[in-house]
C-alpha cells in the first residue's frame, strides 16, 4: 500500500512500460527522487496503456485519451496536419488529468528523445501542451532525462519551442549534444545536464531456463537489432533490412566465433509487431541456416528492464540500436558498440568516454563494417573496461545528484516542506 502521506510528482510523456527504456528511466527516477525527498508517490501519464500490475506499488497509470474517431472533428485535424495545412487539436487527451493532481510537487516531462521532430509533430506536440497545461495548474514544469532537438529544418518552429523552453522551471539534458543545441538557441539559465536516470537501474536476476543459463557460462556476444533500424539504414525497405541483418549475424557469427545472445528491448503483448524488437529478431534467426541457428538464442519471457541489465551483464559485449540496452552495458562495465540513428546515442558515447569511439552511424551500416569494429572493441576490451570502472561511478553519482538540482528548483519557486506555498 503507497503511503498516503509520501511526496507525489507526476511522470509524463514517455513511450509504453514494454519499452524497457521507458521503463529504465521510470524506476530510475523514483530511486532518485526518493533517495533525496524520501518516501513518494507517483502518477505516471504515459502516451500508453500501462498497467499497474506492471509497475511498482507507488506509481499509479493514468491512461490518457488518444481517441480519435473517424470522421470527427478530431480526425479531420490530423487529416490535415498531416500535409501541413494546420496544427492538430490534441487538448482532450489530457482530460483524464482533470481534479487529480491536486498535491502534486512537481511534474516530470520524461519523454526522453520526444522533444525533437525526428517522429514528426505527433509527441512534441502533446509534450508542448502537457508542459502548458500543468504551468497553468501552478505545477512545476521540469523536463528530465531528454535529448532535445534539432527543429533547424522549421525555423519558425524552433523560434516556438526556444520561447517555450524558457517558460520552464528547469530542464535536465541527458547529453552534451542537447546542452550545446539549448545554448545555441540562447536557453542556458534553466538548463543542466546529468545522466539519463537509467543510469542508476538496478539489475535483477532471473530464470533464464536450464540451456540459455548454461551456453551464458561461455563467452557470449549480445545483440540487439530492431525493424526500427529500416527507416534509416534502407530508406524503410524493410525486406532489404532484414537481408542486411541476417548478413550481420552471419557476419557476427562467424568472425567472434562467440554464441549470439539476441536480446530484444522493446516488446510485448501491448506493443505493435512492426515495433517489437523480439518479433524482429526470431523473424531473423528463423533465416539462418540450421547448424547457424543452433549457436543464437533470442531472449525469452517477459523480462523487465532490471532483469534484462542483469542479463547484459554476463555477456562478453554487446552490439545494440536501443540506447537503454547500451546503458544497462557500459553500466554493467560491459563494452558495447551502439548503432546510432539519432544525437542521442553520440552524445551518450562522448559523456562516457570523452569521444563517440564505439558507434556507428546506422546510415553506413554494413555487415563488414559491423564485424569490423565488434572485433576492433572485443580486441581492447579491457581498455574499454578501465574507462567504464573510471567513469561511470562518477556518472552515476551525477544522475542521483539531478534530485538536488530539482530540489533546489522546487525551493526556489516556494517549496517547502512537501507543498508548495500559494502567492
Amino acid at each position: 500500500m503507497a503511503d498516503m502521506d509520501a511526496n507525489k510528482f507526476l511522470l509524463m510523456g514517455n513511450g509504453p512500460i514494454v519499452n524497457r527504456g521507458c521503463e529504465a528511466i521510470v524506476l530510475g527516477i523514483g530511486k532518485i527522487i526518493e533517495r533525496e525527498f524520501g518516501p513518494s508517490r507517483f502518477l505516471l501519464a504515459s502516451f500508453a496503456q500501462d498497467r499497474q500490475e506492471d509497475l511498482p506499488g507507488n506509481i499509479m497509470p493514468i491512461a490518457l485519451d488518444f481517441k480519435r474517431p473517424r470522421w470527427s472533428r478530431a480526425w479531420w485535424r490530423y487529416q490535415a496536419s498531416k500535409i501541413g495545412l494546420t496544427r492538430e487539436e490534441i487538448s482532450s487527451f489530457v482530460k483524464p488529468l482533470h481534479g487529480r493532481l491536486e498535491g502534486i510537487m512537481a511534474a516530470f516531462s520524461i519523454g526522453g528523445d520526444g522533444y525533437s521532430i525526428d517522429w514528426g509533430h505527433y509527441i512534441v506536440d502533446r509534450l508542448i501542451y502537457m508542459d502548458k497545461y500543468v504551468k497553468s495548474l501552478g505545477i512545476p514544469a521540469i523536463i528530465w532525462g531528454a535529448s532535445i532537438g534539432p527543429f533547424t529544418q522549421e525555423p519558425q518552429f524552433e523560434t516556438e519551442m526556444k520561447d517555450h523552453f524558457k517558460t520552464l522551471d528547469l530542464i535536465i539534458v541527458r547529453e552534451p549534444h542537447s546542452l550545446s543545441y539549448l545554448r545555441e538557441l540562447g536557453v542556458e539559465e534553466n538548463v543542466c545536464m546529468h545522466p539519463d536516470p537509467a543510469f542508476v537501474l538496478n539489475a535483477a536476476p532471473c530464470d533464464l531456463g536450464g540451456e540459455l543459463a548454461q551456453v551464458l557460462q561461455a563467452p557470449c556476444l549480445g545483440v540487439n537489432l530492431s525493424m526500427l533500424l529500416a527507416k534509416y539504414v534502407t530508406v524503410g525497405d524493410v525486406g532489404k533490412w532484414e537481408e542486411l541483418a541476417v548478413s550481420m549475424v552471419r557476419a557476427l557469427l562467424h568472425d567472434t566465433g562467440m554464441p549470439l545472445i539476441m536480446i530484444p528491448h522493446v516488446f510485448g503483448v501491448r506493443i505493435s509487431e512492426k515495433m517489437d524488437d523480439k518479433v524482429f529478431m526470431k523473424r531473423i534467426r528463423e533465416r539462418l541456416k540450421a547448424h547457424e541457428r543452433k549457436r543464437v538464442w533470442v531472449i525469452e519471457g517477459e523480462m523487465n528492464s532490471e532483469n534484462l541489465k542483469w542479463v547484459i551483464g554476463k555477456l562478453e559485449a554487446l552490439v545494440s540500436m536501443r540506447m537503454h540496452a547500451a546503458i544497462a552495458a557500459l553500466t554493467s562495465y560491459i563494452p558495447c558498440l551502439s548503432i546510432a540513428y539519432s544525437r542521442k546515442a553520440w552524445g551518450l558515447y562522448e559523456m562516457v568516454f570523452s569521444k563517440a569511439e564505439w558507434v556507428i552511424d546506422a546510415r553506413t551500416l554494413s555487415p563488414s563494417m559491423l564485424s569490423a569494429q565488434t572485433i576492433a572493441m572485443l580486441d581492447k576490451k579491457e581498455r574499454i573496461i578501465d574507462s567504464l570502472e573510471r567513469n561511470i561511478p562518477s556518472l552515476q553519482e551525477s544522475a542521483l545528484s539531478a534530485a538536488k538540482r530539482i530540489r533546489s528548483t522546487l525551493s526556489e519557486k516556494g517549496w517547502q516542506g512537501g507543498k508548495l506555498e500559494e502567492h
